[in-house]
């Protein structure tokens, strides 16, 4: 009886351990499968284990990569592995040491060639190995104990980094929590400069959470601490640290840490703080920080600059205190806004916690306890067709408005998705310059202006697939835009299609400030007779926002001359320009203007044409010497005398 009693109460122990391995055989045999329909992050296939904690690519050759596990039920699938095509198949390397053993960390060195293939991995339990041949066989380089060189550090090896060469020294990191007593002093980062042979412990702190190694400087370290929540860094290879604070919450938490692979001043952090919880940027390594954005995230990736500058991944727990539901962030702004990049239904497993994210390119890798998943931008196999697939594009017009003038936004959602219609689609503008006004709102569809909040909305029930739909928003310019850029940036969403690759459009309008299409000079004419010295009038130009303008000559007459003075445009009934004619010139002459404004802006040239009546003899009203005197004045008119010559010439003649 008794006997029955104890294999009874074993039973729900046997059933359980039978349920968790026919799940995991069930899960091993739906990750083997071929996908018949791919979703947004596709399950890695040929990597028949769960619980992926560590992957890394080959700088040099993207399609060799490798993955690490934690300890997994079955402890001969724990290990090490390991695809030389991209993920196409994978293989365990199954070393002794390496097999059934939690691996934490992979390090592959910048400066592989082809025929060095150096890198280094975190073994649990086992200490740090060394692969020269692209793990193809493995050394230890054990850390000795710094007080006792018989005892070596193996089991709390939590990270390890090989920096950039330089020269012909090349430096491995590696971070060591305590020794297998628990005692701190050994705790810290240990360097080695002769491939592992020997390492050294630079910087003694059992407070070591994170270890960032600028790109292409390895003497520059980066480092988040745990208990006093600080980001320190150093110049001199770990030897001493100060700290780079500057701009970030005190008193927190730093979550975790992340440095661009191509801009090593670049650094990113993930806050817990009251109050100032967050993402913060310092692009001046860590002199000084701002915050981005207010979301806190688990793991930080930054894609290489060679795909899209900017661009970052993050995974974060979105559950309630003490829940499981981990989804992956993408940001394209340098951190200043996040969107969701995965959902329960897009591959990745809900209730999967994740624990690794690795970017190369465009490409994102996440492990967890349920596998490896791959999310790529440029693969449009990898569209989910459950899914609608939205896309944005924004212009704006005229490409140089004025102020007081309509500037008409047009924007064109496409759903490119074949089979699923978007439901509940949303354009949203971010904020624009304060004093817009909605003139109207032509569409398809309905669209706003919250006049609150300065943001376009526009909405539609629908898209259908391979279809789309056409806002148009037309907003009067206020006077306070003038000579300003409007920066205007969309984005559309769905409630079956948030994945923001081709979601968001900008458009950037600059506004013409008025002055030199307001400043106006017209053609006139002017008329001057004969017996007239002058003749006076006013140019004719305009401008509705200056009040005082320069005049400015820029062809002169031929026939005549001008005197000019300035004067304010508005005053018609002050002359401000006079004309005379040259002695002795008749028929037609012209002369050319423009005005220009206080701020340098100048006008279009405009002609004034003058009539000169009849011939002008004496313009100044002055008696000239040897025209204007009469045959009493001491001479003859020279008719005069041509006659009094002909007379005695016809009296000799007839004597």
């Amino acid at each position: 009886m008794n006997q029955m009693k104890q294999k009874l109460q074993c039973l729900p122990a046997i059933v359980h351990a039978v349920q968790k391995k026919f799940v995991f055989l069930i899960i091993s045999l739906v990750m083997a499968l071929p996908l018949v329909s791919q979703a947004h992050w596709v399950p890695v296939t040929g990597l028949q284990v769960g619980n992926i904690i560590s992957v890394a690519f080959d700088p040099g050759n993207s399609a060799n990569i490798f993955a690490g596990t934690d300890v997994q039920d079955i402890p001969s699938t724990t290990g090490l592995y390991r695809s030389i095509d991209a993920i196409e198949t994978w293989n365990q390397i199954t070393a002794t040491s390496l097999t059934g053993r939690a691996i934490r960390s992979i390090s592959i060195s910048p400066d592989n060639t082809a025929t060095l293939q150096k890198m280094f991995i975190a073994v649990a339990e086992q200490g740090i190995f060394r692969s020269t041949n692209n793990g193809n066989s493995w050394i230890p380089t054990q850390i000795e104990y710094p007080v006792n060189s018989r005892m070596y550090l193996t089991q709390n090896v939590t990270q390890v980094i090989v920096a950039r060469q330089q020269g012909t020294t090349q430096k491995v990191y590696a971070v060591v929590s305590n020794d297998e007593d628990g005692n701190p002093n050994s705790a810290g980062i240990y360097m080695t400069t002769d491939n592992g042979a020997n390492w050294t412990l630079v910087y003694q702190s059992d407070d070591v959470k994170k270890l960032l190694v600028h790109p292409n400087q390895p003497n520059t370290l980066y480092m988040a601490t745990v208990t006093s929540g600080e980001l320190l860094k150093s110049i001199n290879g770990g030897t001493t640290f100060a700290a780079a604070n500057s701009g970030l919450p005190t008193g927190g938490a730093i979550v975790n840490i992340a440095v661009d692979p191509d801009d090593g001043s670049r650094v990113y952090a993930s806050v817990f703080s009251s109050g100032v919880s967050g993402f913060y940027r310092s692009i001046n390594g860590g002199t000084s920080w701002t915050k981005t954005n207010d979301l806190i995230f688990a793991h930080i990736a930054v894609s290489s600059s060679d795909a899209v500058e900017g661009r970052l991944y993050a995974i974060r727990n979105e559950s309630p205190v003490g829940g499981i539901q981990y989804s992956v962030f993408q940001s394209a702004d340098d951190g200043v806004t996040w969107a969701r990049v995965s959902n329960d239904n897009d591959g990745i497993p809900p209730e999967t916690t994740l624990s690794t994210i690795t970017v190369d390119q465009e490409v994102v890798y996440v492990g967890g306890d349920s596998g490896l998943y791959k999310y790529d931008h440029n693969a449009g196999s990898i569209t989910d067709p459950t899914q609608a697939d939205l896309s944005l594009s924004v212009s704006a017009t005229p490409v140089s408005p004025q102020f007081n003038e309509n500037l008409t936004y047009t924007l064109v959602v496409e759903n490119l998705s074949n089979t699923r219609d978007a439901s509940n689609v949303l354009v949203t503008s971010e904020a624009l310059p304060a004093g817009m006004r909605l003139v109207a709102a032509g569409s398809s569809s309905e669209c706003s202006y919250d006049t609150s909040t300065n943001r376009i909305s526009c909405s539609a029930n629908s898209v259908l697939k391979v279809d789309g739909v056409t806002f148009t928003v037309i907003l009067r310019l206020p006077a306070t835009v003038a000579g300003n850029q409007i920066n205007a940036r969309f984005a559309v969403t769905s409630d079956n299609d948030d994945i923001l690759d081709n979601n968001i459009d900008q458009v950037n309008t600059v506004i013409d400030d008025g002055s030199s299409t307001d400043l106006v000079a017209s053609n006139s004419a002017m008329v001057v007779n004969v017996g007239s010295t002058s003749v006076s009038d006013t140019l004719k130009a305009s401008s509705s926002v200056h009040t005082s303008v320069t005049y400015i000559i820029t062809n002169n007459p031929s026939k005549g001359s001008i005197e000019f003075a300035n004067g304010d445009i508005g005053q018609s009934n002050i002359p401000n320009i006079t004309y005379t004619p040259n002695q002795g010139q008749s028929g037609t002459d012209s002369f050319a203007f423009m005005i220009r404004s206080p701020d340098g802006h100048e006008s279009n040239v405009a002609t004034v044409t003058v009539s000169i009546k009849g011939t002008v003899e004496n313009p100044t009203g002055q008696e000239d010497a040897t025209t204007s005197k009469g045959v009493g004045s001491g001479s003859l008119h020279p008719l005069l005398m041509v006659l009094f010559l002909i007379f005695m010439l016809r009296r000799r003649l007839f004597a």
